[in-house]
């Protein structure tokens, strides 16, 4: 059954865990994030190396959400819906699979 993620601001590190979570159970097809985007997200610079490639490879369509004209849209800003697809190109850790 597909679910729908809300982790609009959340640390990237929340995001990876739940996307490496659902990468090892091979269930990431059922999981749609609506949040920050998952490409920029995956570009920090404290993420490992394995998380980066986890946020890049797991996102097969980003839908960038418009900010509106509105003072506080900017607390929404690099919202996106993100629609994810099974990893099977990238090492899931031992400890996760």
């Amino acid at each position: 059954m597909p679910t729908l993620f809300y982790l609009a601001h959340c640390e990237a590190e929340l995001c990876s865990a739940l996307l490496e979570a659902n990468a090892a159970a091979g269930t990431l097809h059922n999981v749609a994030i609506l949040g920050n985007s998952l490409a920029m997200s995956s570009t920090k610079p404290y993420l490992s190396p394995h998380q980066q490639s986890v946020m890049r490879a797991a996102c097969s369509q980003e839908i960038a959400i418009p900010e509106l004209d509105m003072q506080t849209a900017a607390a929404f800003n690099d919202l996106a819906l993100h629609i994810l697809q099974d990893v099977l190109d990238v090492d899931i850790p031992a400890g996760l699979s």
